[in-house]
């Protein structure tokens, strides 16, 4: 009970203070409500004086910035504009539509400008494009590589051998390396396989295969290293039919020569590339070369080195020899002085042999020296001779030497001649008169080596 009655005075004296804070401390005005004007003397409130006295600040310069000016508004193109009196609403309407009509213009031109800039760079892009196809189809008909086909590169990869890009046999790891065999299986292999025969109409400009292309050598040759090889025709090369020269007296050949000849080959491998006429025309004729009677290669001189392959063993070998002749003149005695003494021991039974030499002196000395040296001179022979056998001979050509290109495949020339047949049919369209049949026989070998019969009169 005491508790409630101290909680209730606690509370009573709070309420009594927040009374006491918040009554007014002065009388109230009565008169608020009246209606007479109320005025304020503020002249009689006199400032105060600053305690330090104020400096006036010294005048500034100023920019003055202009107010931006407002443009005239401008009436919307959708807001009926008011017609003047007097304008010719019409003159007004041409002008418009002639300004629509050069801005329009002005607009196609520019069109037609950027298209033709367009068509200029990608003719430039073409042209470009067609030059370099150009240079790589020359790159590759300047290559020294001989291609062959499938047909050709299998038998001989059955029997363990491949045809490398010069046309040799070239054995597979893990085969029989007998080239013998391999050559076997490639000619079954051809005798056994389907040939069908098909027709060139073109035979006025077609050297076929097996024709024989003579000419003189512009380079030596030396086969200690591989190289390329020129030679010039010297007789025209007519085509099949011996109606024009394809092949005229003058044209250059290029080719290649492999070197690493074998002991005992007396001929160089040679394989021809290329043929250029005069006139700028050329023709990848990939084609061995042979001599007059047709056998693969070129002879030419063989220097064997012998003197490189048996000159330091021979000399070696005499020092030896000579060693061995002083190491006898030193023993006067023919080498009987050395005695043999066999001994038996008695408790393991063991033989023993013991040579003993009681007259050595200063001769066996020398005799001693001589032989180790002749024994040493020998090794070296030995040797010299392993490192020199192996010596490949050297075939040398001389320049001007007679060459045979034995033609191995068919050169076709007709992109660079009209037909004649075309030619002759027309000529009888404008009138002309037939002329007499010739003999269809086609011709394999050059002119030189032909008889021609003077054609018949043409009868009119």
């Amino acid at each position: 009970m005491g508790t409630k009655l101290g909680v209730a005075g606690i509370g009573l004296l709070l309420a009594g203070g927040l009374l006491y804070i918040n009554w007014p401390s002065g009388p109230s005005d009565r008169n608020a409500t009246s209606n007479e004007d109320e005025a304020f003397e503020t002249s009689t409130f006199q400032p105060r004086e600053p305690a330090t006295p104020v400096t006036a600040l010294p005048p500034q310069d100023q920019i003055v910035i202009p107010p931006p000016q407002t443009p005239p508004p401008q009436q919307s193109a959708d807001v009926d504009q008011t017609v003047a009196p007097g304008v010719d609403l019409e003159e007004q309407r041409r002008l418009l539509e002639q300004q629509m009509r050069e801005a329009e213009a002005r607009r196609l031109a520019e069109e037609e400008a950027r298209r033709r800039e367009e068509e200029a760079r990608l003719a430039e892009e073409a042209r470009k494009r067609k030059e370099q196809e150009e240079k790589a189809l020359w790159e590759r008909l300047r290559s020294n590589q001989i291609v062959t086909d499938g047909e050709q590169d299998a038998p001989a990869g059955e029997a363990g051998a491949a045809i490398a890009g010069d046309g040799q046999l070239v054995p597979v790891p893990g085969a029989d390396l007998d080239p013998n065999k391999a050559f076997l299986a490639q000619a079954e292999v051809s005798r056994n396989a389907k040939a069908t025969a098909t027709k060139n109409n073109r035979t006025d400009a077609l050297i076929a295969e097996g024709t024989m292309i003579r000419g003189f050598l512009e380079t030596a040759i030396n086969t200690d290293l591989p190289g390329m090889v020129r030679a010039i025709v010297r007789e025209d090369v007519y085509s099949l039919d011996g109606r024009r020269v394809l092949i005229p007296k003058g044209s250059r050949l290029t080719g290649e020569y492999k070197s690493g000849i074998a002991r005992g080959q007396t001929r160089v491998f040679i394989v021809w590339n290329r043929m250029i006429r005069s006139d700028g025309v050329s023709v990848n004729i990939g084609s061995p070369g042979a001599d007059s009677l047709g056998r693969g290669g070129m002879a030419g001189r063989v220097d064997r080195h012998w003197l490189e392959r048996f000159g330091s063993a021979i000399v070696l070998s005499i020092v030896g020899g000579a060693a061995e002749y002083l190491s006898a003149l030193a023993d006067p005695s023919g080498g009987r002085r050395q005695e043999t003494i066999t001994r038996v021991d008695p408790i393991t039974g063991e033989v023993t042999t013991i040579t003993i030499d009681p007259e050595r002196t200063e001769e066996e000395a020398r005799q001693i020296a001589i032989e180790r040296s002749a024994s040493t001179m020998t090794e070296l022979a030995k040797e010299a001779f392993e490192d020199s056998r192996n010596v490949p001979p050297t075939i040398y050509v001389d320049q001007g030497t007679s060459v045979i290109v034995f033609v191995r495949r068919d050169l076709d020339f007709s992109e660079l001649y009209a037909d004649p047949v075309q030619q002759e049919l027309a000529r009888l369209k404008r009138g002309g008169k037939p002329r007499v049949a010739i003999d269809p026989v086609p011709l394999y070998m050059t002119p030189k080596d032909n008889w021609f019969p003077a054609a018949p009169p043409v009868t009119k």
